[in-house]
């Protein structure tokens, strides 16, 4: 009987994949370190990199709902007994093609997480509502909020080749973010992501709390398969193996995931191939040559691959 977990393709929903048979990368340990060093981050990935699961991740831990986290490292290091309320904002969804359109939909995401947190709003403007909501929150549950934007920049992004309403939406934009910095003392947490990164957008003048963890190497991987456990693995050697050497090589020059596979873990495919892989003709012709163009010397198949004189070695991950 087959009980290899599937890969949790183009799905972003946290308790999904926990609660169905899905390969998870416990990403709680870089989790916890994020928020215990400090407030308000922004994240930028290009797309398809994780982040939308990860700001779901964020918000269900938040929320308190432990038995998603159930076998995790933040299982026994999180106080589970307080929950926040989270106030999250999705412009992954649609295309905007006016300033028009991004108020309705600001106005949308309001009125929806005003139905969900129970209040009643009585500003009529965005930014003004957005600052109730997030007071009434901390004066009615007594926590402060927390505050998630996921593909923050993506109403710009769609415009980018118009510029006069890329400009628009931009200010509709910094109308809706500038309220996080005269709400610091009822905000938990904040956390941002999106494609540009937000010093070149100038969305947030006004908010200079926010640090950007996008090239800092301590959360490198927080997105993304980046770790191996048993049953991912295999999805990687098995999609490895079935390479030939021209789609194998392509793969590793475009994907750096594929240079941290360990020997230990590609041994049983790569034996029993007819046609030689990539990773075959390296250990039999000790060329780690090829991949010299495109692999840092000190990388797993350049520096450790065509040194190694027992294949059952393994190198390690990292």
């Amino acid at each position: 009987m087959n009980t290899l977990k599937k890969l949790p393709l183009v799905i972003q929903t946290f308790a999904e994949i926990r609660e169905n048979p899905y390969c998870y990368v416990d990403k709680t340990p870089l989790i916890a370190q994020l928020i215990d060093a400090g407030k308000a981050y922004f994240l930028s990935r290009p797309r398809r990199f994780g982040k939308s699961l990860l700001v779901d991740t964020l918000k269900e831990l938040f929320e308190g709902n432990q038995a998603l986290f159930k076998g995790l490292f933040i299982e026994d290091k999180w106080d589970w007994g307080q929950s926040y309320p989270v106030i999250k904002f999705d412009f992954a969804e649609g295309v905007l093609q006016s300033r028009a359109q991004l108020d309705e939909q600001l106005y949308e995401m309001l009125h929806t997480q005003q139905r969900r947190l129970n209040l009643k709003l009585t500003a009529r403007s965005i930014n003004g509502q957005f600052a109730e909501l997030i007071r009434y929150t901390y004066e009615t549950t007594g926590q402060k909020a927390v505050i998630l934007a996921d593909e923050y920049d993506k109403p710009i992004l769609d415009n980018i080749g118009r510029p006069e309403r890329a400009a628009e939406i931009r200010e509709g934009l910094k109308n809706l973010y500038s309220v996080l910095k005269s709400q610091d003392a009822h905000i938990q947490f904040v956390f941002m992501t999106g494609v540009t990164k937000f010093s070149k957008v100038s969305l947030f003048s006004g908010l200079n709390q926010l640090q950007d963890i996008t090239l800092h190497e301590n959360y490198a991987t927080i997105c993304g398969y980046t770790l191996y456990p048993t049953g991912f693995r295999y999805h990687i050697c098995r999609a490895f193996s079935r390479c030939r050497l021209g789609a194998t090589k392509r793969l590793v020059q475009r994907l750096p995931i594929f240079r941290r596979a360990g020997l230990q873990s590609l041994r049983y495919f790569i034996i029993h191939q007819r046609q030689p892989t990539l990773p075959q003709l390296l250990v039999r012709n000790r060329q780690p040559q090829l991949f010299n163009q495109t692999v840092p010397t000190k990388s797993l198949f350049s520096a450790r691959l065509g040194t190694a004189r027992s294949f059952g070695r393994n190198p390690g991950f990292f």
